[in-house]
């Protein structure tokens, strides 16, 4: 089986970005890089 060792990018299409980018950094941790 394959092992993997992480994430290079994620790509999500949402109609609200600053929404989903609150969401997403705030609530879960995730980091924007662009």
């Amino acid at each position: 089986m394959i092992q993997a060792n992480g994430i290079d990018h994620i790509v999500l299409h949402v109609q609200d970005v600053s929404r989903a980018k609150k969401f997403y950094t705030e609530l879960l941790g995730m980091t924007v890089y662009r």
